[in-house]
């Protein structure tokens, strides 16, 4: 009666094993169906809304620009805008500004923040914004502008020229070339900071716009 009993006993926690197993087992396809469901599940919850920073300006961002040019007939009231039409601050220290026959190294100066202006100028009694950051030249920019022609371009520090453009009978960097402007006129791009490396990129502009948007 012992032995029966025993065996009896031996069977039951075969059983009792069997089906612990099959409810292990059945638990983790439960689980792992359910994990799959949570993973589907997961993968449609939207994500968090990230706008994309506005560019500074109406045209797409990623460089420098000339943003306008006066024209003056005194090489010591002309100034030549930059525009900063990338999403970071840029330093354009030790980089070069020049005309047709000459340039100049851009001195140490405050760093232009993203959608910001900067403005070289060659005289204290050229007035620019606060709002703008000031570059002075000890000189005339270049060799002075040619109101009937001439170029402009700025070169950073790798010797790459970052923009440039012409204006009158010059064609160095696109043909056909802007319109030239008479003493005392600028030359705007228009849209403001648009670039296509055309002539159609700039406007004559008859009240200058210096260190904001034209």
């Amino acid at each position: 009666m012992g032995k029966r009993t025993y065996v009896l006993a031996l069977i039951f926690v075969l059983e009792l094993g069997f089906l612990s197993f099959k409810s292990t087992y059945a638990l983790f396809s439960d689980n792992a169906t359910s994990s799959g469901n949570i993973f589907s599940a997961a993968s449609i919850f939207p994500s968090p809304s990230v706008s994309p920073s506005s560019s500074p300006s109406s045209s797409p961002s990623g460089s420098l620009v000339i943003n306008e040019v006066f024209v003056a007939g005194n090489s010591d009231d002309e100034w030549v805008e930059i525009f900063n039409n990338t999403l970071s601050t840029v330093d354009i220290s030790g980089w070069s500004i020049a005309d047709n026959s000459s340039s100049d190294l851009i001195p140490s100066s405050s760093p232009i923040p993203a959608g910001g202006y900067a403005v070289i100028v060659s005289d204290d009694d050229v007035a620019v914004p606060l709002s703008a950051i000031r570059i002075q030249l000890d000189n005339p920019i270049g060799n002075g502008f040619s109101v009937g022609n001439d170029n402009i371009s700025l070169t950073n520090l790798s010797a790459m020229v970052v923009d440039s453009m012409n204006w009158g009978s010059d064609t160095t960097f696109f043909s056909p070339s802007i319109a030239a402007p008479a003493n005392d006129q600028s030359l705007a791009r228009n849209p403001n900071g648009v670039d296509t490396n055309t002539a159609s990129d700039w406007t004559i502009d008859t009240t200058p716009t210096i260190g904001v948007s034209n």
